[in-house]
């Protein structure tokens, strides 16, 4: 068989697979109702339009930022060098560089655990 002709077949199965099984999903899914792929009406939504709450939702974030907060100190003294990285990468809630040095810290307190238990049993 060409080439070309396999790889047009294989897009085509592929496609036509994942076709019919968003079908099914939308048919016997209950949970998954054609009224959510739907634009919200004017007036139904919520009244702030950002995409962040106010307080972190998981145990984890709420960790972190804590974590954060001790080696940043605030949000307003985080580094500017890492939240204009992160705005560029899509994250522009206030709190990411607080869970990002909060999580950077968690991860570097572990792997010295780590480090430290490999050395005493080695």
């Amino acid at each position: 068989m060409n080439p070309i002709t396999f790889g047009i077949l294989s897009f085509l199965m592929v496609a036509g697979i994942t076709f019919l099984a968003g079908m099914a999903l939308l048919r016997w899914w209950p949970a998954v109702q054609r009224e959510r792929l739907r634009a919200p009406a004017a007036g139904s939504g919520p009244a702030s339009i950002l995409r962040w709450t106010g307080e972190p939702g998981a145990s984890w974030e709420r960790t972190a930022e804590r974590i954060g907060r001790a080696v940043a100190g605030s949000p307003e003294a985080a580094p500017s060098k890492y939240r204009q990285r992160l705005i560029w990468a899509g994250y522009s809630e206030p709190r990411a560089v607080l869970l990002l040095l909060g999580a950077s810290g968690a991860l570097l307190v572990a792997a010295l655990a780590c480090v430290d238990i490999t050395a005493v049993e080695g």
